[in-house]
């Protein structure tokens, strides 16, 4: 891409240099990542591994919500929402 000085205005200055922000955001993760504490990092996989969990049990309670309303109501549910007139 041509830089053109009347769009410099247009694009910020974070966007211009994105490949150069972006390795150095992953250099400075990448330290701090093998300079972190070990109780540190029971704390982040911990918080992780709470996170998954609550995400998985919310999301199969949601699905198994939904299939049990379109089995017992013979998918009355699943053509009310399909085909509903949005007017």
């Amino acid at each position: 891409m041509n830089y053109n000085s009347s769009q410099a205005t247009i694009y910020p200055f974070i966007i211009r240099y994105q490949q150069i922000f972006s390795y150095l955001f992953l250099f400075v993760g990448v330290y701090l990542f093998f300079n972190m504490d070990n109780q540190t990092w029971e704390i982040i996989k911990s918080s992780v591994s709470d996170a998954y969990i609550g995400v998985t049990s919310f999301v199969a309670g949601t699905l198994l919500l939904f299939f049990t309303l379109l089995i017992d109501c013979h998918f009355v549910f699943f053509f009310l929402v399909l085909f509903h007139d949005l007017n």
